[in-house]
């Protein structure tokens, strides 16, 4: 495979089935060879100024996401805050003022990925689509989901933009792809028309990969994350009717190439025959 022609990646599967494991690898392997990987945070909050103007405002919001990318360790995130809320006598009011200006400048990167998105008419397509389904949707975690589509929509915006003009790979950390599984979830009545639209419609990768782990093993990453925060987080029935709906998403939605890889003993020496030079 030749990675000089190749300019996006993503990965999709059922969560737990080892796709950041698989990308964090296949990230080492791309950057031995000196490739500079962006994924879709990173891309906004560095090449954004190729899309939009920003106000005094917005570009403190964008500089509170550079510092969030940069410090990528929860617990040292968690001991800056609680360092800020301890040096404060009122330690209710610090707790308060920290959550408050952290939200404000969440809803402003929001909106600044809002305001990128709607620059490009594909992606403008894409965002009123996603956003029919999550105003129909009675899940009360659609604010996120509407933060995450937003912020992929703005990434895949700038890369349309950028792409021939940057030497680097967009290799976002979760898709659009990926964000099928989610949709399906949502979608009411299981309407196949709609996701089937929705894959007509979004932009693909250069490179997608399938991934694939067997069911125990998927079960057993699932259960370890419930010993940590997590967005999403499956019970085996949740885990079985995902991975029936991988099977149908396959057979009966998919209408782009993809390579399969299989998380197990010899993943690491498919990864390196996949990206011989």
């Amino acid at each position: 495979m030749q990675l000089n022609d190749i300019k996006s990646i993503e990965c999709f599967g059922v969560p737990g089935s080892g796709k950041t494991y698989i990308r964090n690898e296949i990230k080492k392997i791309l950057k031995r060879s000196n490739l500079k990987i962006l994924d879709r945070r990173e891309l906004i909050i560095t090449e954004y100024k190729s899309v939009i103007e920003l106000n005094f405002l917005e570009r403190q919001a964008i500089n509170y996401f550079k510092l969030l990318n940069f410090i990528k360790d929860k617990n040292i995130k968690d001991n800056m805050q609680k360092v800020l809320i301890d040096n404060n006598k009122d330690k209710n009011y610090s707790i308060n003022v920290l959550k408050n200006t952290q939200l404000y400048l969440k809803n402003k990167y929001e909106a600044i990925c809002k305001k990128i998105l709607l620059k490009d008419v594909e992606t403008k397509k894409l965002y009123r689509f996603i956003s029919k389904i999550l105003r129909e949707s009675k899940d009360v975690r659609k604010k996120q989901y509407h933060f995450w589509f937003v912020e992929i929509l703005a990434a895949i915006s700038i890369f349309k933009k950028i792409k021939n003009k940057r030497n680097f790979i967009y290799f976002p950390d979760e898709g659009l792809i990926q964000r099928t599984f989610l949709l399906n979830r949502l979608i009411q009545y299981k309407n196949i028309n709609i996701i089937k639209e929705y894959l007509k419609i979004i932009p693909k990768a250069e490179l997608i990969f399938n991934i694939n782990s067997k069911n125990e093993k998927i079960q057993k990453i699932q259960n370890l994350r419930k010993l940590t925060v997590s967005d999403f987080l499956l019970n085996k029935i949740e885990i079985d009717k995902m991975i029936d709906f991988k099977k149908k998403f396959i057979r009966d939605y998919v209408n782009f190439d993809f390579k399969t890889i299989e998380n197990n003993s010899c993943l690491k020496k498919t990864l390196k025959n996949y990206f011989k030079n």
